[in-house]
């Protein structure tokens, strides 16, 4: 039983370490737990003995993280592994958008079916219905819906600043 109890400790440690490094949605953290706690529900012999292995279980858990946190930071993974940035600019407001309708702008990033979009010198998030607009084309804005911009690829047909051949 000893032996049972060792070997899910062990799996449920490598678990958790796999958990912290690839994505997912917790599957491997879960079910390390749950063997965690098997093997600890295993080993308990008095009600005392088990109390005391969860709690001691707790602090050990705790300064792994603490020293992990701090070994992160002063080696310059904590950067890779924390999400620190930041939105530099707000998000126009439905009222700006509406300002766009009819204008026309030059995708800066590829819509598919979400990019920005620079109207003049106002690059703003946009959105197209339908097909991939690759950067550098020319689009028009149509329609603000859900607080958020719509555009179409601009018909350069009906353009008179372009010069037919």
């Amino acid at each position: 039983m000893a032996y049972a109890a060792l070997g899910l400790l062990i799996l449920g440690i490598v678990l958790l370490l796999i958990e912290i490094f690839v994505p997912g949605f917790g599957v491997f953290g879960i079910t390390g737990l749950f063997a965690i706690a098997i093997a600890a529900v295993i080993t308990v012999t008095t009600m005392e003995n088990g109390i005391m292995i969860v709690v001691s279980g707790i602090v050990i858990l705790a300064a792994i993280g603490y020293i992990a946190v701090e070994a992160a930071k002063k080696f310059g993974v904590y950067g890779k592994l924390i999400l620190k940035d930041t939105l530099d600019t707000d998000k126009v407001s439905s009222s700006e958008m509406h300002s766009f309708i009819g204008a026309q702008g030059i995708v800066k990033t590829p819509l598919k079916p979400h990019g920005k979009v620079d109207f003049n010198g106002s690059v703003t998030e946009a959105y197209c219905d339908g097909d991939f607009i690759p950067a550098g084309e020319k689009v028009e804005a149509y329609k603000v819906y859900a607080n958020n911009l719509y555009v179409k690829k601009h018909n350069d047909q009906n353009d008179p600043a372009v010069p037919e051949n």
